[in-house]
């Protein structure tokens, strides 16, 4: 299918093609199965709020920013993912069409994701590139 093709498509999928009861739930589960991760890469085990806090404080020592910030950064990686899981659940024959990578996992067109966030294409471009490829065993 041609760029053009799936800008013409985009355009007929509302604004609010998602609740916000069903993007908080996916949100909040891709948090959690990142945070999980990320202390099962670092040995740790989280019986209590003291363990998170020490899983945000390496997280913010291996991404070289304060704690809240390394918080809200997995937050809005979480947010991100969120959104094309959802879109890839609400519509599934249309994300069927899209290429794939080597993982066999849809590559979204970049206007295309641009439209359907609500963002810019340089910003599009950018997730495509990094939170979408870097974080992308969360979505399958």
């Amino acid at each position: 299918m041609e760029e053009s093709e799936y800008l013409r498509i985009a355009e007929t999928i509302p604004l609010d093609w998602y609740t916000d009861e069903a993007a908080k739930e996916i949100t909040s589960a891709l948090f959690y199965n990142i945070m999980i991760k990320t202390a099962e890469d670092n040995d740790l085990i989280i019986n209590d709020t003291n363990d998170f806090q020490k899983l945000v404080k390496i997280l913010a020592e291996k991404n070289k920013m304060p704690e809240e910030e390394a918080l809200m950064d997995i937050k809005n990686v979480a947010t991100t993912l969120g959104a094309v899981k959802l879109f890839e659940l609400k519509y599934p024959q249309l994300v069927e069409q899209f290429p794939t990578d080597l993982d066999n996992r849809p590559q979204f067109p970049p206007k295309f994701l641009a439209k359907i966030m609500g963002v810019d294409l340089e910003v599009a471009e950018n997730l495509l590139i990094g939170v979408l490829k870097e974080y992308k065993e969360f979505i399958r």
